[in-house]
């Protein structure tokens, strides 16, 4: 008896990840994950609304051409299943296998730069469009995969803006990954650009400077500003009821509830008199 293997339609694949990641802001939200689960201190996203360009660049581990062919290239797969944490202890916010479909939902075309401590620079470079060929099936679908050792062309695509040659360039000569995402889908207004400013959602309260996220776009952006203006603010989370810290120790989950419900020193001293 013969045994036949399963196969995708190269569109069905495709929307299947566009539909996971249902807007823009959602999927830059994935990019932004993948960077922290990569153990990067920082991300930086840069919008450019007349070039129809989105950079997404971070500082951490970067992928090798093995990493790139058995788990970026393969959907679904179930490594931050399997290992939840990374490197540096940081519980993965990745979790679906598909957030390189993240990339489809934002732009048609993708290039990638991506480099470890111990490898060179490689490129990756995918169009998007190339899902919705009628008859064609995932197998059919191809990317680019090669070496690219001309950082010095990398650095370029930053030439009008200064300050990244001193932020980008030293990430990718050691370590990091560099996203270049045109052909944007959808137009950029401004309610969109609003939603950007959500992204301090990925950032740690009370100071913790474990993962900085810079949102840079072509409306906001000005030659004079330093670089540490764009960093996305920490929102300070004073506002609650009831905060809740645990910790274990010797066998014991200790738990500390702080209430914050009531503000006492707003109510008249005659409220306490019975």
């Amino acid at each position: 008896m013969e045994e036949i293997a399963f196969n995708m339609s190269a569109r069905t694949a495709g929307l299947m990840g566009r539909e996971n990641v249902p807007t823009q802001f959602g999927a830059l939200i994935e990019l932004v994950k993948n960077a922290y689960d990569a153990d990067a201190k920082k991300c930086i996203v840069y919008v450019d609304y007349k070039g129809d360009t989105i950079w997404i660049a971070d500082d951490g581990d970067g992928m090798t051409a093995e990493i790139m062919k058995e788990r970026w290239m393969v959907i679904g797969t179930d490594g931050k299943l399997t290992n939840p944490t990374s490197r540096k202890e940081r519980v993965r916010a990745g979790a679906k296998g598909i957030g390189r479909f993240s990339l489809d939902k934002l732009g048609s075309h993708c290039e990638m730069f991506t480099k470890t401590p111990d490898g060179g620079l490689l490129r990756w470079n995918v169009n998007w469009s190339n899902f919705d060929q009628p008859g064609a099936v995932l197998t059919d679908i191809k990317a680019e995969l090669g070496n690219f050792n001309n950082i010095d062309q990398v650095r370029d695509f930053f030439r009008e803006f200064s300050f990244f040659d001193s932020e980008i360039r030293p990430c990718l000569a050691t370590k990091g990954t560099l996203f270049r995402i045109t052909g944007l889908r959808d137009s950029w207004d401004s309610k969109r650009r609003e939603t950007l400013k959500q992204l301090e959602t990925l950032n740690y309260p009370h100071g913790a400077k474990t993962f900085d996220t810079y949102l840079i776009d072509s409306e906001s952006f000005s030659p004079k500003n330093k670089f540490c203006n764009y960093l996305v603010d920490v929102p300070s989370f004073e506002d609650f009821d009831y905060h809740l810290h645990a910790s274990y120790e010797n066998g014991s989950v200790l738990v500390e509830i702080t209430r914050n419900e009531i503000d006492k020193n707003m109510l008249s001293e005659n409220f306490f008199i019975s």
